[in-house]
């Protein structure tokens, strides 16, 4: 796998731009083809190529930036029942790109993805407001202390006590 991303790399590095995006698919099913890879599949959408890869048992699915031939995705999955295996270059077109922002490639995928989000910030936010109106509820406990210790503080100082006493050790001078 490291000699194929050095040769795809090394492939890239000569130039990639949207108006060659159809010589770089050749390019790339050309480098597949070199490493080994027997069926390759190349997948040219808006701003991306995808292209898919089986050699033996090994299928690979990497996604490059038409523009720059970086690669925004991959993946290395065994050969599933079912997989075409057989060999040869297949090219295709897409009308959409195969990664976004988030990592998927299904505006379904998109939108159930958003609702989640959705769902996670409502849950922090009340989870937030759980732990305000704990805070909130031990400050007024603390208040309420306070206001213990306040009374109780009053309790002591009736005035009159005190200032006969303050008064009776003036005589006394």
């Amino acid at each position: 796998m490291r000699n194929t991303l050095m040769t795809t790399t090394a492939i890239l590095a000569l130039g990639a731009s949207p108006a060659l995006a159809q010589s770089l698919a050749e390019r790339l099913a050309q480098g597949y083809l070199d490493e080994g890879y027997t069926r390759v599949e190349i997948d040219t959408g808006p701003s991306q190529i995808k292209v898919e890869a089986t050699r033996g048992n090994t299928k690979v699915e990497v996604i490059y930036d038409a523009a720059t031939g970086a690669i925004l995705s991959q993946e290395i999955e065994r050969v599933r029942a079912g997989d075409d295996t057989r060999p040869g270059v297949e090219f295709d077109t897409d009308d959409e790109d195969f990664v976004d922002g988030d990592e998927s490639d299904d505006e379904e995928d998109d939108e159930e993805d958003d609702e989640e989000d959705d769902e996670e910030r409502d849950d922090d936010a009340r989870d937030d407001e759980e732990d305000d109106d704990d805070e909130d509820d031990e400050d007024d406990e603390d208040d309420e202390e306070d206001d213990d210790d306040e009374d109780d503080d009053e309790e002591d100082d009736d005035g009159e006590d005190d200032d006969e006493e303050d008064d009776d050790e003036e005589d006394d001078d």
